[in-house]
């Protein structure tokens, strides 16, 4: 939009300028440099992106709940040296353009001091020149240029009223966003309680499950580019897909793979996807897949194995496999699948293991881009939160669970926590997305500290963190 408009006003000043040759050349061109100078939010020009929507607002909550009203930069030194260099050179390179303009003055002038300056100059100029023309010639010259220039002026200002309004639009959107945050968390908050019962496996899956991934980490080294962090990080497109809700069924696993896998895919320019998580979690079940079972919970890493094995894509759209939020007592795949279920979409090609789950390897991770599965078991201030989940609040409202075998999540980025909470939460705070509903967290996200993660898999008998790279679709 703003690309668009000022095309429009150069082609408009270029051809009064070579139609009438005037006087006022000075002037035109000051104007042309003032209006492209207009710093509009570009963020601003799409207000119907959900996306970006839920992206500002869960970052803007977490950031309030971090630090309040005294929100900090996120420049390094490194960045703030790089910042301090380049205003200089801007300083220096406006000195030189006033310069050219002929102004002499060693200090930069505001606009209205620009256009103060080089109007008395143009001024003179134009007395002298006036003294050569006559009278008449020149008032109609004058009349013309400055109509012209009035209604140049009145667009700039009816430019600068429509971009100030879609940012209050913009304003309001991310408050009715937040408001209904809120009031599916009081909704939420009545039946936190009921998702302690589901987990994440029983306990027939960790011995399977380790050997699988021990022999997928024989066949595939991870190989990750080192990058450098700098403040908050969310990997591209990841709040593209929208939250959701896996309810009384121990499917977390499932909902996890395929969010990142749509988040893979929303990165290629497939948003807005909605892949079958009911599909999925009969994948990761491979002994329940012919025959009924009751055995409750599933890994993703069968199923992540089992997609990148096909020939074409397998995971087909929820529409075609829709998930049955309801338990059917002794048949957890609920099978026989549909026909329809078997209409293969999209695929996963490409994922590694973190064993060890450092988190400068996490962090690298995430921002080469690549959504992270993790499973970790949980403490009460986890079901209840207003976006952080740390260390200090661990033992609030009881002990961390026992029963459940873990509860699988989805990382999608990192952000920077304030140096007093370093001592007890480490360094960062790791973003992540939930399939509990948008009631939980912040619109279904919260921030969880380094520490608080590590404190979580400490008791677990298998350690890793699932990376997913690639995936396709047809």
């Amino acid at each position: 939009m703003k690309t668009t408009i000022l095309s429009k006003i150069k082609r408009n000043i270029l051809n009064k300028l070579n139609a009438q040759k005037n006087l006022l050349a000075f002037p035109v061109l000051l104007l042309l440099l003032l209006l492209t100078s207009f710093k509009v939010n570009g963020r601003i020009s799409d207000n119907s992106s959900q996306e970006l929507l839920r992206k500002e607002s869960v970052i803007d909550q977490i950031e309030k709940s971090l630090y309040g009203d005294n929100k900090p930069s996120h420049e390094t030194q490194e960045s703030t040296k790089k910042t301090y260099n380049m205003r200089k050179k801007i300083f220096e390179n406006r000195l030189e353009l006033q310069k050219r303009d002929g102004i002499s003055s060693k200090k930069i002038l505001t606009g209205k001091e620009k256009v103060k300056a080089i109007m008395e100059k143009n001024r003179a100029i134009l007395k002298k020149k006036r003294l050569n023309q006559q009278k008449k010639n020149k008032k109609e010259l004058n009349h013309k240029n400055e109509s012209w220039l009035q209604k140049m002026k009145g667009k700039t200002l009816s430019w600068k009223k429509n971009q100030q309004g879609q940012v209050d639009s913009w304003l309001l959107q991310k408050k009715a966003l937040i408001q209904r945050w809120k009031r599916e968390k009081l909704l939420f908050n009545k039946v936190a309680s009921r998702y302690k019962k589901v987990s994440l496996n029983d306990s027939s899956f960790t011995k399977l499950e380790k050997k699988l991934i021990e022999k997928h980490l024989d066949s595939e080294p991870i190989s990750l580019p080192v990058k450098k962090s700098k403040g908050t990080f969310v990997i591209k497109s990841a709040f593209n897909p929208a939250i959701k809700n896996q309810k009384w069924r121990p499917t977390c696993s499932s909902f996890a793979a395929i969010r990142g896998i749509e988040i893979l895919l929303a990165q290629k320019g497939k948003t807005s996807l909605n892949l079958s998580e009911q599909y999925f979690y009969w994948l990761s079940k491979p002994k329940c897949q012919k025959s009924p079972c009751q055995s409750r919970g599933s890994s993703a890493t069968y199923g992540l194995i089992a997609s990148s094995k096909k020939s074409s894509p397998d995971i087909p759209l929820s529409k075609d496999c829709p998930y049955n939020e309801l338990s059917e007592k002794g048949n957890e795949t609920q099978i026989p699948l549909s026909p329809t279920c078997f209409q293969g979409f999209a695929q996963i090609n490409e994922f590694s293991f973190l064993t060890e789950g450092k988190t400068t390897e996490i962090i690298k991770a995430l921002e080469n881009d690549f959504p992270i599965i993790v499973g970790l078991k949980l403490s009460p201030n986890f079901y209840k939160n207003k976006g952080l989940v740390l260390m200090k609040d661990l033992s609030k409202k009881g002990r961390t669970d026992t029963h459940a075998k873990g509860h699988a999540l989805l990382l999608i980025g990192h952000m920077n926590l304030p140096e007093e909470l370093h001592q007890t939460e480490g360094k960062y705070c790791f973003l992540t997305a939930n399939s509990w509903g948008t009631g939980w967290g912040i619109g279904g996200h919260a921030c969880l500290s380094e520490n608080w993660i590590k404190h979580h898999m400490k008791s677990q008998k298998l350690k890793y963190f699932v990376v997913l790279k690639k995936a396709s679709s047809i």
